[in-house]
């Protein structure tokens, strides 16, 4: 299945939903809430859910998806890119995600590529629970962090993040890493860092992970 060239500046809650398949492509699509939802209703521009595989995001644009939680609750939900953990080797090539309330990019499912991404203003510019792979990627002036990894209790073997170049610039920590209980710290290995203002390297929460720095 091919999907391209799609443009909705007004989303009520969901750009894309992807469930199951094999393979596919997402072209040239642009999705741009048209404001906040109300949980228990996540906002997300595209996601995939539900055993989707081997597909390939390319030249998308997702902004604005944020999700005002529930009473008593502080935790903003909303995601530009999400997959969930059966969703394997999903690409996502020159996607950009802006100002959405919780991650650019939410990837659950494991062996993903980024290949030459940007991640703007969003809540954490990246948040990866599985092993995969990264080109040059870019992030700027995240809320929280440019980079949470978060390995997913899941996995029965160490997952490996490999990072070709990694640029940052924005007043927050470069990585916050936690593992939690029951999961394996992961391996992450950078090969090339272009920072710009960015407050610290690494913050930790459980387990130490093993990095390889440039």
């Amino acid at each position: 299945m091919i999907l391209k060239g799609i443009t909705n500046k007004a989303v009520e809650r969901e750009f894309i939903r992807i469930t199951g398949g094999m393979g596919g492509t997402l072209s040239m699509l642009t999705g741009h809430a048209a404001g906040e939802t109300q949980s228990p209703w996540t906002a997300t521009g595209v996601k995939f859910q539900d055993g989707g595989t081997d597909w390939r995001v390319e030249r998308c644009t997702m902004k604005g998806y944020r999700t005002r939680p529930s009473p008593g609750k502080a935790y903003w939900q909303g995601d530009g890119f999400a997959t969930e953990h059966p969703n394997a080797r999903i690409i996502f090539e020159r996607c950009q995600a802006f100002e959405n309330a919780d991650g650019g990019f939410d990837l659950k499912g494991p062996d993903f590529l980024l290949d030459r991404c940007k991640s703007v203003r969003n809540g954490k510019n990246y948040r990866l629970w599985s092993g995969g792979r990264a080109t040059t990627i870019e992030s700027i002036d995240p809320k929280s962090c440019h980079l949470h990894i978060c390995i997913s209790a899941l996995h029965t073997e160490r997952q490996v993040i490999k990072i070709d170049h990694l640029i940052a610039s924005g007043d927050k920590p470069l990585l916050y890493v936690e593992t939690v209980n029951g999961a394996i710290p992961p391996t992450i290995i950078i090969g090339k860092l272009t920072l710009t203002r960015v407050s610290k390297l690494l913050q930790v929460s459980g387990a130490q992970p093993d990095i390889s720095w440039p």
